[in-house]
């Protein structure tokens, strides 16, 4: 803690300087014995005036000579410093650092620096007056005509300048040259506002403001590493709180940085602690129609939110971007190959994706080709995806050759920071996923086969035998939809089939049957017993070339076997819709399957 405390108290002291009211001519030099800012102008009297006097405070020299050279680099600061302000300040002003020359304010240091302590400390010292003898004029140059402000700088300096941007809303912003900003980001301009906007704010008002502005540059305030910009948020939070607790200012602003406040300001330690939730709420904002935002995953998140883009349109409704780089690994099929696959998948997904509200989500993959011609703030990182031979264990990162539908979508929405749903039984991953939320509800996140339940499918078939042409061109329609249907095999999970359930074969006439049109039903159910009927068409040598075919499955799911339980009324309830076959049905061959 005693570390913490001295490093911070360092950092505070290598920013800090006051600020004074606005008066008629003041130029800053920054000097570095100690290294502060300091400001230069002259009072009511017509002295020169040093703002902090550091003249008189500790100069951080230890003999004679280096102060001497300290002293000497202080007084050709201030030389160039003044000669800058008067350049840009002066064409027509009459204030007191614009009809005076550059000798007058060397003379004026010089003397400064003859009744200072310096001299006191070190009487030897050789002081020098530096003279560059100016024009009456300074020679400027000739303003250029501007189409415009070429910085994202210089543009919220107009806006503001304008009004069209309130300089109070850390958090608006602005499009400048197709990319998005905020206020926040350009600490030199909200340094440059402060004063006019604290003079509107209560002191409530202002405390909360600082508050804000620390939030935002929390990232630079507990950087370890000294930099340009952590300086200038620094300099702007040490104006802030001259304003709002006087000379008492940078004590209280110590006290936040050192976790000590004695207001009712929040210490640094529980901004930061807070601030990862206030990320995961700005992250989690609801976007309003036209807005759009660019999420990058974070590495040390591992759960966290992936790289995408997230628009939201006029209408309201919803558009992912991901940016993906097929890669050829072991597998046979070509990146295009795979990009037009996931393409057409997610495609056909996107109109069920809807939230509860019933807006949609537009969910699309670009190759990074495709992405640099987005707009440069709505390009999403590149995801990398190798792809592999039939029977690799698809992941988000690597595809099997032949990976369908439901699981590319499952894998792609792994990349939007969705996690998987089901409980994870594999022996070679022990307890690594034992963590995970298993949902009881259907969801692709948890089966992937939730996409043939949710999507259409449509399979084209042409028959090759006279068993299939004879049942597709007669009338029997009860017919037609088991010889089509789902049976028992189709439908009944194989672990399930195998472990709890016994078929036996029902010979005589298919006659007054419950539910003539499907191909399994449910004869009868108890807690723990089901009884259903499967149904399949054979072939036949004589007319109609067919025969109709029954069995009986009985499944037992044991007293307390909660799972079998549960597999039990699922199976039940796919009973109750009509399902079609996924393969063309014997005695026919596979045209084209969407």
């Amino acid at each position: 803690m005693i570390t913490i405390k001295v490093n911070m108290m360092k950092l505070f002291f290598l920013s800090f300087f006051f600020t004074l009211p606005a008066l008629a001519g003041i130029f800053e030099v920054q000097w570095g014995c100690p290294k502060t800012f300091v400001q230069v102008s002259f009072n009511d009297q017509g002295k020169l005036v040093l703002k902090p006097d550091v003249l008189n405070g500790k100069v951080k020299t230890g003999n004679s000579q280096e102060t001497e050279a300290c002293i000497t680099d202080f007084q050709n600061k201030i030389q160039t410093a003044f000669k800058e302000y008067q350049s840009k300040n002066c064409q027509s002003s009459k204030e007191d650092l614009c009809i005076v020359s550059v000798d007058y304010i060397n003379l004026k240091v010089a003397d400064k620096i003859q009744s200072s302590n310096v001299l006191k400390k070190f009487p030897d010292l050789k002081i020098s007056t530096p003279v560059t003898v100016i024009s009456d004029k300074p020679v400027t140059k000739p303003e250029e005509k501007k189409d415009g402000p070429v910085t994202a700088e210089a543009f919220l300096q107009e806006k503001i300048a304008k009004k069209e941007i309130d300089p109070k809303n850390l958090s608006q912003s602005f499009q400048f040259k197709n990319n998005s900003y905020k206020v926040s980001d350009f600490d030199k301009v909200v340094g440059e506002q402060i004063e006019n906007i604290f003079s509107t704010m209560n002191r409530e008002e202002a405390k909360q403001f600082a508050q804000n502005y620390m939030v935002s540059k929390s990232d630079l305030i507990k950087a370890s590493t000294p930099s340009e910009n952590k300086t200038q948020v620094l300099n702007n939070l040490n104006q802030m709180f001259g304003y709002i607790y006087g000379e008492k200012g940078p004590e209280e602003l110590a006290k936040i940085l050192e976790c000590k406040p004695e207001d009712d300001l929040k210490p640094i330690t529980d901004i930061l602690s807070n601030l990862e939730d206030t990320k995961k709420v700005e992250k989690c904002k609801d976007l309003a129609p036209g807005e759009h935002k660019v999420f990058k995953k974070e590495s040390s998140d591992y759960y966290g939110t992936g790289h995408y883009l997230l628009k939201r349109s006029k209408e309201g409704n919803y558009q992912a971007v991901v940016n993906v780089n097929f890669k050829t690994g072991g597998g046979a099929v070509s990146p295009q190959e795979m990009m037009d696959r996931s393409k057409n998948c997610l495609n056909m997904a996107s109109p069920y994706l809807k939230g509860p509200d019933g807006k949609t989500l537009q969910f699309s993959v670009l190759t990074p080709e495709e992405s640099q011609k987005l707009p440069n703030d709505e390009r999403p990182q590149p995801y990398e995806v190798k792809i592999e031979p039939v029977g690799y264990g698809t992941n988000a990162g690597a595809y099997a050759q032949d990976v369908d539908c439901g699981t590319i979508t499952h894998e792609m929405l792994h990349l939007l920071g969705l996690c998987d749903e089901y409980e994870e039984t594999r022996p070679q991953y022990g307890n690594m996923w034992n963590c995970r939320v298993v949902t009881k509800v259907p969801s692709i996140m948890r089966d992937t086969g939730a996409y043939k339940q949710a999507l259409p499918q449509s399979t084209s078939c042409n028959c090759s035998s006279q068993t299939c042409s004879s049942i597709m061109k007669g009338t029997d329609e009860n017919i037609k939809k088991i010889y089509t249907g789902a049976s028992g095999y189709d439908i009944i999970d194989y672990k399930f089939r195998n472990a709890y359930c016994k078929e036996d074969y029902i010979n005589g006439p298919a006659k007054n049957l419950k539910d003539p049109s499907k191909a399994l039903t449910v004869v009868t159910d108890s807690a723990n017993v089901v009884v259903m009927e499967s149904r399949f068409v054979s072939q036949h040598s004589v007319a109609p070339f067919y025969k109709l075919l029954r069995s009986r499955i009985t499944c037992t799911c044991p007293a307390g076997d909660n799972n079998c339980i549960e597999q039990k009324t699922k199976l039940i309830a796919l009973t109750e819709t009509e399902n079609v076959k996924g393969l063309c049905p014997h005695g026919s061959t596979l045209i084209a399957k969407l």
